[in-house]
């Protein structure tokens, strides 16, 4: 089974809440309801293996002796929807960095330079603009690649847009879409509501399974591809 489009993701959930062909709903309409059902599958998600599949990645060479960098403005990076890890290079290899808070930043202990992977911490700083500030501690001596793992901001869509990872998780998305519309109708949605939380039920145990075979040590990563999110600290919100 394939990836589904959007499209078939309007056809599936109008023909659900039996409005394939009424028109009850625009197409407009209809591709809003596509983009909220994935925001809430990303909300639903507090595991980022249940993300993995979304995931995207930018990468930026730091400034020896600049601790901060904008990141999600949509202009100099990618716009972010939710951070999943950092990652900075060292000999060649992709190293997890841990996140502190701005307090911890402030540990004498952390030591000066990026001597070593281990030495460095980031935080996040204050939206400005839209965006926000990815601060690094101690502030690098020299030029080091960083990597941001993280899911996008689900914007503009389009009827062949094609939604990855979505395979044997669409019923999320055309349930909660189908309950949308039913709502709108002010007919009843209990059965679907139903359903709908038994399909989440069904990927948590999914994800909670996924993680259960896999260890809590970090990959040693090279730098020839991306890890696993299974293989990097869970960072959290972005914004």
């Amino acid at each position: 089974m394939s990836n589904p489009t959007v499209a078939q993701l309007k056809t599936r959930a109008l023909r659900m809440a039996d409005h394939e062909n009424s028109g009850f709903i625009s197409a407009a309409e209809a591709t809003d309801l596509v983009r909220e059902a994935i925001r809430e599958y990303i909300d639903m998600v507090e595991d980022p293996v249940g993300l993995e599949f979304l995931a995207q990645s930018y990468e930026f060479t730091t400034t020896p002796g600049s601790a901060s960098y904008t990141v999600g403005n949509g202009t100099t990076s990618p716009y972010m929807y939710k951070l999943l890890a950092v990652q900075v290079t060292f000999d060649g290899r992709r190293h997890p960095v841990r996140k502190s808070t701005l307090m911890g930043m402030l540990d004498p202990d952390m030591g000066n330079g990026w001597t070593s992977p281990g030495a460095v911490r980031y935080t996040m700083g204050p939206i400005s603009s839209g965006a926000r500030t990815l601060l690094f501690f101690p502030a690098p001596q020299a030029a080091h690649a960083v990597t941001v793992l993280y899911v996008p901001v689900v914007d503009t869509l389009y009827d062949s847009t094609i939604i990855p990872g979505l395979v044997g998780w669409d019923e999320f998305v055309v349930l909660s879409m189908a309950i949308k519309i039913l709502d709108k109708e002010e007919s009843d949605t209990k059965r679907l509501e139903a359903r709908l939380e038994k399909c989440r039920a069904r990927i948590m145990q999914a994800i909670a399974d996924s993680d259960a075979g896999q260890t809590d040590q970090i990959s040693d990563v090279s730098g020839m591809g991306l890890p696993s999110i299974r293989d990097l600290p869970w960072e959290g919100w972005f914004w």
